[in-house]
């Protein structure tokens, strides 16, 4: 097997995990995917991308996932990814520090394309891709 180097943004993760409210549909397709690639433990080595603020959060994310992500397979904004094949974001627009790896191929999740086929309807909303 080849192993791939995966980053999964856990922002949305950690919002699920601080409010209820904060557990949309997003949160359980943010979740559903993590799970999914997490077991897949023999093919992919997965870290977790978080604000540094958040760090201390590691260890009630990993009880409420039943995971054991290690402190060190943490990424944030000030980390090096040189050694990450892919970033994976299923909500947040990609952190600009991580644009700067060109080894780091970047994925998100659009979830709906209405506000951009139908922008006249969505004039005091801001879309930022």
């Amino acid at each position: 097997y080849v192993m791939i180097n995966i980053c999964f943004d856990a922002r949305v993760l950690k919002n699920g995990l601080l409010s209820n409210i904060s557990r949309t549909g997003v949160y359980f397709v943010a979740r559903n995917i993590f799970l999914g690639l997490y077991k897949r433990n023999k093919q992919i080595n997965m870290s977790l991308y978080l604000d540094k603020d958040d760090i201390s959060l590691l260890e009630q994310l990993n009880k409420s996932l039943d995971i054991n992500i290690k402190p060190n397979d943490v990424l944030t904004n000030e980390s090096d990814f040189s050694n990450t094949d892919v970033f994976f974001s299923p909500f947040f627009k990609i952190p600009d520090e991580i644009k700067k790896y060109p080894n780091v191929s970047c994925y998100t999740i659009l979830y709906d394309v209405i506000p951009l086929i139908f922008p006249e309807y969505f004039k005091n909303v801001c879309i930022d891709l």
